[in-house]
């Protein structure tokens, strides 16, 4: 600043001062994702900053991104960065992340049950699930399983065998099959 003075006043001295204008902060408020996805379902990302700056968004996983949507490319973790790195008003938020996941569908292939059984005899039961994991198998009525050995224990009598899987990280219940 400076004063030149006056007829009742000398000059003042000249001081001059800095100042650093100071960058506000900013956050990012990034919405929930749907979870428990099949390959190939999409969904629209939604985030802001509270600077109203541009928020960025950067993809991992089984996921592919165009614009601000999301596409489920494979089973397992999608991971979705959102960004805003600030200006020279308003300092870089920090990055938030959100994950979600896709799981893919199984079925169950459960070879047929004899229709007439004898009472004592038996049969091997053979149920795979398309996934590969382990199916789970469970008899009632006239019949009991030691393993996957089925034993029929009356002529006539009802025998029913349930094959179920009851999913993973990777895949979803398969539906149940029922003979």
């Amino acid at each position: 600043a400076k004063q030149l003075g006056n007829s009742l006043f000398n000059a003042a001295i000249e001081v001059v001062q800095t100042a650093t204008p100071v960058q506000g902060p900013q956050s990012i408020v990034f919405n929930a994702f749907p979870q428990d996805l099949l390959v190939g379902a999409t969904f629209n990302l939604v985030a802001s900053a509270t600077s109203a700056l541009p928020v960025s968004f950067a993809v991992s996983g089984g996921c592919d991104l165009v614009g601000v949507v999301i596409t489920i490319t494979a089973t397992g973790p999608c991971t979705v960065t959102a960004s805003q790195g600030g200006n020279s008003n308003w300092a870089a938020a920090a990055n938030y992340v959100r994950t979600t996941s896709a799981r893919s569908v199984q079925t169950i292939t459960f070879d047929p049950l004899p229709v007439a059984p004898a009472a004592g005899s038996s049969v091997v039961v053979s149920a795979v699930a398309s996934s590969g994991a382990t199916v789970a198998l469970n008899a009632t009525g006239a019949c009991s399983l030691v393993g996957a050995l089925l034993k029929f224990s009356a002529a006539g009598g009802l025998c029913t065998v349930t094959a179920s899987q009851a999913g993973n990280a990777l895949f979803r219940p398969a539906t149940a099959v029922v003979q």
